[in-house]
């Protein structure tokens, strides 16, 4: 009887680890290294990726059909902006690891998750809060009393027809 509790045990621990490494909750992830310099975080779900950087974000959208990937990449820009310097906050328990190739040296462990970034007086008086909310990438402008909403510019790049 013992050896039947095991192995439903078993089958319900790879049960619980399959739907949490199959989950399509978008969240952020942490640059420790396994990316470029230049990015943050990246999220993803399906059909998206969004890669935070210090001048932008970029929304990288995409359908796979036949062994082929097509899409767009949106840039958004936030014009005549202090630098988009992100704190992360809202941590996950969640932790990614990247093990890559066989040297032990290079591989990137305990990577962080968050639910919420924020880039604190992007405008004199202005923060750029960028979130999930119901699984999806959302951004609000958090104003100070008296500061000037008309600092604030939006630029999308690759944008090819707003119809």
């Amino acid at each position: 009887m013992k050896k039947a509790y095991n192995i439903l045990a078993i089958i319900v621990l790879v049960f619980l680890s399959s739907n949490l490494l199959f989950s399509s909750e978008m969240i952020f992830i942490e640059n420790k290294g396994q990316w470029d310099n230049n990015i943050n975080f990246v999220s993803e779900r399906d059909g998206l990726i969004t890669t935070v950087t210090n001048t932008g974000v970029y929304f990288d959208f995409f359908q796979k059909d036949n062994n082929r990937i097509t899409g767009d990449v949106l840039k958004l820009k936030l014009l005549n902006s202090n630098s988009l310097n992100f704190v992360a906050s809202q941590m996950l328990e969640e932790k990614y690891n990247y093990f890559k190739g066989n040297d032990q040296s290079k591989w990137i462990t305990d990577v962080k998750t968050f639910k919420k970034l924020v880039a604190e007086n992007i405008y004199e008086g202005i923060d750029f809060v960028y979130y999930i909310d119901n699984n999806n990438p959302r951004y609000d402008f958090i104003v100070e009393p008296h500061a000037s909403i008309e600092q604030i510019v939006l630029q999308f790049e690759g944008v090819k027809d707003v119809n």
